[in-house]
């Protein structure tokens, strides 16, 4: 989370959008690159439960907060329809 935090800042983009997201994924992604350069090989299911660990609550956050975003474009402009 706290790479997610630190994209965003970096980034100035909202959570609600990809690029902030993708950061964290690239950063867990070149994480397990050198943990296995550092121990020679592949550990499948320890690099497949860390990455899944490094990314499970950024992909939730911005899940929710895109679909809410999306909803609440959506009634914006259900309500700017009633006005006219």
């Amino acid at each position: 989370m706290a790479v997610l935090v630190l994209a965003r800042l970096a980034t100035r983009y909202p959570l609600s959008h990809p690029v902030p997201l993708m950061v964290v994924v690239t950063i867990a992604v070149v994480n397990e690159v050198l943990n296995r350069l550092a121990w020679g090989s592949w550990r499948l299911h320890d690099t497949m439960m860390d990455f899944s660990y490094s990314i499970f609550w950024p992909v939730v956050l911005f899940a929710t907060l895109a679909l809410g975003q999306r909803h609440a474009t959506k009634r914006e402009r259900q309500l700017a329809g009633q006005r006219r």
